[in-house]
């Protein structure tokens, strides 16, 4: 578990034997430099052009 992104403050970068990528850090416990995965995250992005339908499936709001 590293940095926190400087745009995205409820990001961290996250790096496993498998690669890396920005994490919501409300899904990892808070220790560092090692995290345990409280929840799954899925950090692919969607291709989408302007009028594309989209489906929601799952809602995951950010705490507020």
């Amino acid at each position: 578990m590293g940095e926190q992104d400087t745009a995205w403050t409820d990001f961290v970068i996250v790096t496993t034997d498998s690669g890396a990528g920005w994490v919501p850090e409300r899904y990892l416990d808070a220790s560092r430099p090692t995290a345990t995965v409280r929840h799954a995250y899925n950090t692919q992005e969607l291709s989408v052009a302007a009028g594309d339908g989209l489906v929601m499936v799952e809602d995951d709001p950010e705490p507020g």
